[in-house]
């Protein structure tokens, strides 16, 4: 009986789902409503399965509940989801704790281990996916309509050399030694290259040629080609390198804009820290990261606490923080950085989709 109650969980996401996304590009909101009954229909279908026999899957279930909080809850705890996508990514968690068994047949690819305990993390995976090759295109077209096309495939580029040339270091080094899984040393020298590629182009193709030279005389000169037709055959490779190019370009897109203090709204999540200083204004860029959310939150430690005006908060701002502001419109310009935010919905229900015929990054990956 559970594949029914499978499929019936399976509907019942897919629909509060695709009513969100319409939701969320009509009002830019995700009704509390919406995603509060998908998790209330979640405990009787989850129950209806294990009295169907499958008592083991009320652990998955709880185990699910959790993780699906835990995520959203952190997402939105740093300001990379609204809460109405945090409390819809925990419904689809609870919804769908495994993959449902009737979509494997339509799947000719194996499925990663973890979408049998916690099929969340293959939406999570996909949706990062979809998000990157959002912005991507994104990037694409800001480079190309401002002119600046050699820019851009620098950027893009740049991954795959250095990616091409540690792995060819690295095979070079292991040939040489005959010392089994010493290639993983490549693994050591890409963040080297990175930090390079961020202080100059030059010295990062310089240096990626002299690995490659360093690789071919450890390899020897006659298996370098073999040895290129190795690298460039292997997927996992030329995956990785999209995903850091795909980032590297997506990061150029700017993530924020102006608003006027005069145009705020309560709600908008804004994306600098203003603060008084000495009896005077200060303003500094926050980072929507948990890595940034805790820097800003130690960063201070030993020294006298600051005396914040507004700060980048889940909620984002509320009335009483645009009235401070507005006390201070003149010393601040007229204006904030507000963090530009996007629909998440349309690219939540496609990831949610896409997920039960494959797992995008197992399959880049395997």
């Amino acid at each position: 009986m559970y594949p029914y109650v499978e499929a019936l969980c399976a509907a019942v996401a897919v629909i509060g789902c695709f009513i969100g996304l319409v939701f969320d590009l009509e009002t830019k909101r995700i009704p509390n409503k919406l995603t509060g009954a998908m998790l209330m229909l979640s405990v009787p279908l989850a129950l209806l399965r294990v009295f169907s026999g499958d008592i083991p899957f009320l652990w998955l279930y709880l185990a699910n509940f959790f993780f699906g909080f835990a995520v959203g809850i952190l997402l939105w705890f740093i300001q990379a989801w609204s809460g109405g996508d945090a409390k819809m990514f925990w419904a689809l968690c609870a919804l769908m704790p495994v993959r449902p068994e009737a979509f494997g047949n339509f799947s000719a690819i194996g499925q990663p281990y973890y979408g049998s305990y916690f099929f969340g993390i293959t939406i999570l995976f996909n949706l990062a996916l979809l998000l990157l090759l959002r912005f991507f295109i994104a990037a694409a077209f800001m480079f190309l309509s401002e002119r600046r096309v050699g820019e851009f495939f620098g950027i893009v580029l740049a991954p795959f050399v250095c990616l091409m040339a540690s792995s060819l270091f690295g095979i070079g080094l292991q040939h040489l030694t005959k010392i089994p899984y010493v290639s993983y040393v490549s693994m050591l020298v890409i963040p080297g290259l990175s930090l390079m590629r961020k202080r100059s182009g030059r010295m990062f193709l310089l240096s990626s040629l002299v690995l490659i030279a360093i690789g071919a005389v450890m390899a020897g000169v006659g298996d370098v080609a073999a040895l290129i037709s190795l690298i460039v055959a292997e997927k996992t490779i030329f995956s990785l390198a999209f995903i850091l190019s795909a980032y590297a370009a997506g990061s150029a897109v700017p993530l924020t804009h102006l608003v006027g203090i005069r145009d705020l709204k309560k709600g908008m999540s804004i994306s600098e820290e203003i603060y008084m200083r000495e009896n005077a204004l200060a303003r500094e860029d926050a980072s929507s990261s948990l890595w940034g959310y805790l820097s800003s939150r130690t960063m201070d430690l030993g020294k006298k606490k600051r005396d914040y005006l507004v700060r980048p908060m889940p909620a984002g701002l509320d009335d009483e923080d645009i009235e401070k502001l507005r006390l201070y419109e003149k010393q601040l310009g007229g204006a904030v950085k507000v963090n530009a935010g996007f629909p998440l919905m349309p690219f939540m229900f496609a990831a949610v989709i896409v997920s039960f015929f494959a797992d995008l990054f197992w399959l880049m990956l395997s």
